[in-house]
């Protein structure tokens, strides 16, 4: 998230009014006193000051037109204001900078050596970008400064997942919900590693939690169906995935998964009618092209089927061979 500190100018909002007062009223006063012409001369000068100060205002004004700017603004004026490079860093990370996001935080780590965060988001950035290994020994000097770091640990559970290192993962999401309880992301990944490990009970529990704490989170939910879909209970798969694309309509690969549960549940129209939205959000799904096109042949129109099939094999040539 976004820190920051009080600067000077921000203690004086306060004091100031009693001055603004002191000299409002001694202007009132200087101004009974006054005669015409001097009046006219007073007038003059409060324009010119006003005038000033108004152009003096829209200048500092600038900086305030963006965030982006603002830290900017602030990192030209203050080139060792480390919060202020980070701070600029997330800006850069939401909008999918990542390189220059990753330039940022390593410039306010190598500022405040003792900023946990800073050394978790330089990390964050190495994961995203598929740099594990990197993103791991980052992850790690955040939790040497900090041992309490929930979300350090998180990160460095995902790496340990992206390396294959699954028990290692394991370890630190359950070190995770020790500093920070009620951490539903946590759970979900937890559910995520049980399940790959073939342990479906302990996966459920992990589900179960993460969505007591965030009932509609679109990827637990998504998790779950998976899981239940495994397990063949397909009536529960299918309402965990439509309880997903209640929370995102737009989670692609969810549509794909419920088409192919309501295949099975004997709801062909419906699925097909999954398959083509998920098309419309992603064209380039080899999965979804595939099912739709041995819906489609299976409904009998193999001319609409056969351009779905050769685009899927096309996208992922490993697809099972079908005779037309």
């Amino acid at each position: 998230g976004q820190i920051y500190s009080y600067v000077a100018d921000h203690w004086q909002y306060l004091p100031a009014l009693a001055i603004i007062a002191m000299v409002a009223a001694g202007c009132a006063s200087c101004w009974a006193n006054l005669g015409e012409s001097s009046r006219a001369l007073a007038v003059a000068a409060a324009v010119t000051i006003g005038g000033g100060l108004f152009a003096l205002t829209y200048r500092q004004c600038q900086m305030y037109r963006d965030i982006r700017e603002f830290y900017q603004t602030t990192i030209e004026k203050n080139p060792t204001c480390w919060m202020a490079y980070n701070n600029l860093g997330n800006e850069f990370s939401a909008a999918n900078r990542k390189d220059e996001a990753l330039v940022l935080y390593r410039r306010a780590v190598e500022l405040n050596p003792s900023f946990a965060s800073g050394f978790n988001n330089v990390g964050a950035i190495l994961l995203d970008t598929g740099r594990p290994t990197e993103a791991a020994s980052e992850f790690k000097r955040a939790l040497a400064l900090d041992p309490d770091h929930a979300q350090g640990r998180f990160n460095l559970g995902n790496a340990y997942a992206a390396l294959g290192r699954t028990r290692d993962a394991i370890r630190q999401f359950h070190e995770a919900l020790l500093s920070a309880p009620n951490f539903p992301a946590a759970e979900s990944r937890l559910g995520t590693l049980f399940a790959g490990l073939g342990q479906p009970d302990e996966a459920l529990r992990c589900y179960t939690r993460a969505l007591q704490l965030a009932p509609a989170d679109p990827l637990t939910l998504y998790n779950l169906g998976n899981l239940y879909l495994g397990l063949g209970q397909l009536t529960s798969a299918a309402t965990h995935f439509e309880r997903a694309l209640e929370s995102d309509p737009n989670f692609a690969v969810a549509h794909v998964n419920l088409a192919s549960t309501l295949g099975r549940l004997g709801q062909p129209d419906k699925a097909i009618r999954h398959l083509r939205e998920a098309l419309e959000l992603r064209p380039d799904l080899a999965e979804a092209h595939y099912i739709l096109a041995l819906a489609l042949q299976d409904q009998g129109k193999p001319k609409e089927a056969r351009p779905h099939y050769e685009q899927a094999r096309r996208l992922n040539p490993q697809l099972p061979p079908v005779a037309w």
